[in-house]
């Protein structure tokens, strides 16, 4: 396609800096393929702005042109055709739910010059089956991934200190994960409903295991906490019917409601003395389990229903 042809298809905004354009799709035409112009009227093409080529449902493929340096908001959310896309190494940043919803993109390479990825940037990208994370990017934002079914692989840099809320939400193909050393924080949520994940590696800078991270990983096995952790959210671990074990480390002082429960392979978990607070029904449905307690009674901080289906507790064990 020409030039010419292209600017039927194209809207161009001269930026406030007045010696640069963001572009955008004409709503009058949808196109199949486009290819953005590096250059309009003897300026650089720096930006795509907000929404720009948003519920291009005919979209299939799009070529990014060197110089562009931010992919805004929406920009292609909605884009369910669209199967190919190049971005160039002058991006920085991928903005939030740039790729939401577009459900037949296969694969995307994310160039190493991007240091931030935006929430939901691309949550719903159900097609999506591997992706690269590039040394760089620090975080990765809430429900980054949410719902991209068929991802079995991804790749966490060691730059990575935060992973946001139910930002691997529904990877339902994910099997196994490596949290890279220097991650601080993982949100709330950020790996529930992994059903095929089968090991993951928390690294020891990680403080605190958050509300429903691994809720109803349903293939999980087995998993270490950290020495570093010092709590335990509520339904942490609830519904992750295959874990046999799980080691509790010296220095966790809480655990909330419902984090074990309905985890039916797990047989034996020891609780330290650190343990100070047990939230409601923490090992609710554990059939199988006994429970192992340093301390030689319930503490006072331990709620009342905190062994509700009445395991077997052997208190004042060190083993």
């Amino acid at each position: 396609m020409n030039f010419e042809d292209m600017l039927k298809f194209l809207n161009f905004y001269l930026n406030d800096d007045k010696s640069s354009y963001t572009v955008k799709c004409s709503r009058f035409v949808e196109p199949i393929s486009i290819e953005i112009p590096p250059m309009y009227l003897e300026k650089p093409v720096t930006s795509i702005g907000e929404r720009a080529f948003a519920d291009c449902k005919s979209l299939k493929s799009i070529v990014i042109p060197d110089g562009v340096t931010s992919i805004g908001d929406d920009v292609f959310k909605g884009c369910e055709s669209l199967t190919s896309i190049v971005i160039p190494n002058s991006v920085t940043s991928i903005g939030k739910g740039a790729f939401q919803g577009c459900e037949s993109l296969t694969s995307i390479v994310i160039p190493n010059s991007v240091t931030s990825i935006g929430k939901q940037a691309f949550t719903l990208c159900e097609s999506l089956k591997s992706i690269v994370i590039p040394d760089g990017v620090t975080s990765i934002g809430d429900f980054a991934f949410a719902g991209c079914k068929s991802l079995t692989s991804i790749v966490i840099p060691n730059s990575v200190t935060s992973i946001g809320k139910w930002a691997f939400q529904g990877c339902e193909s994910l099997t196994s994960i490596v949290i890279p050393d220097g991650v601080t924080s993982i949100g709330d949520f950020a790996f529930a409903d992994c059903k095929s994940l089968t090991s993951i590696v928390i690294p020891n800078s990680v403080t605190s295991i958050g509300n429903s991270v691994f809720v109803d990983c349903k293939s999980l096995k087995s998993i270490v906490i950290p020495d570093g952790v010092t709590s335990i959210g509520d339904f942490a671990f609830a519904g992750c019917k295959s874990l046999t074990s799980i080691v509790i480390p010296d220095g966790v002082t809480s655990i909330g409601d419902f984090a074990f429960a309905f985890c039916k392979s797990l047989t034996s978990i020891v609780i330290p003395n650190s343990v100070t607070s047990i939230g409601n029904f923490a090992f609710g449905e554990c059939r199988s389990l006994t429970i192992y307690a340093e301390a030689s009674s319930k503490p006072f901080g331990w709620s009342n229903s905190w062994n509700s289906s009445n395991r077997p507790v052997v208190w004042d064990y060190f083993g």
